[in-house]
C-alpha cells in the first residue's frame, strides 16, 4: 500500500493488534458499521487503523500526512476520508510534502473565521496559514525564548474544531 509514517503505524499497531482490534472485527463481522474518527495523531492513526481493517469511512480533524503517493492512492480508492481542516493549523501540513507525505483526500476546510467553505486547494490553506500567522497573536517560542506566530499551534485546538463543526451545523441530519 505504500510506504507511512512509522510512529503512526506502531501507534496504529498498538490499537489494532490488541483488544480493541479484535472488538472492531467483532463488530464488522457482526454487521455494525465502524467508521474511524480522530484528531491531530488521532486522525493518523484513523486513516491508517481504517486502511487495515478495511473500514468504509473516516473522519479526521487537523490530521498530519501520513504516506506516501502510493499509500495516499491506495487509500483514497477504497474508502471515504472526511479530513477536517482550520485556516492555520500547522500540523495538516506536516510531515513536509518535501518528504514525499501527501495527504489521500482534499482538505474540507474552515477558514479563519471558522466558517465552512468546503473543498480548499492547498494555495489557500498555505496562505491562510501564511497570512494568519503574521497578523495574528505571537508567542514566546518553546526553546530559544525568540517570539513565534501562535496562531499555528492555537488554530490546532481539538475544541475550535468542535465550535466550527457545531457552528455550521455540519451534523445536521446525521446525528439523531
Amino acid at each position: 500500500m505504500g510506504r507511512v509514517h512509522s510512529g503512526f503505524l506502531r501507534q496504529t499497531h498498538a490499537i489494532t493488534g490488541g483488544k480493541m482490534g479484535a472488538a472492531l472485527y467483532g463488530l464488522r463481522h457482526q454487521g455494525v458499521p465502524v467508521i474511524a474518527c480522530g484528531h491531530s495523531l488521532g486522525g493518523a492513526v484513523a486513516l491508517l487503523t481504517a486502511a487495515i481493517l478495511h473500514l468504509p469511512a473516516v473522519y479526521s480533524f487537523g490530521a498530519p500526512r501520513v504516506g506516501d503517493n502510493a499509500f495516499a492512492a491506495e487509500t483514497a480508492g477504497r474508502r471515504q476520508h472526511f479530513r477536517f481542516t482550520r485556516a492555520a493549523d500547522i500540523v495538516p501540513h506536516l510531515p513536509l510534502l518535501g518528504l514525499g507525505y501527501r495527504h489521500d483526500a482534499p482538505a474540507l476546510y474552515f477558514d479563519g473565521g471558522g466558517r465552512f467553505l468546503g473543498r480548499a486547494p492547498l494555495w489557500r490553506q498555505w496562505a491562510a496559514l501564511a497570512w494568519r500567522s503574521v497578523t495574528g497573536a505571537w508567542m514566546k517560542g518553546p526553546f530559544t525564548g525568540i517570539p513565534i506566530p501562535a496562531t499555528p499551534f492555537t488554530d490546532h485546538r481539538v475544541a475550535d474544531y468542535v465550535d466550527d463543526v457545531e457552528r455550521e451545523t455540519l451534523y445536521q441530519g446525521v446525528v439523531a
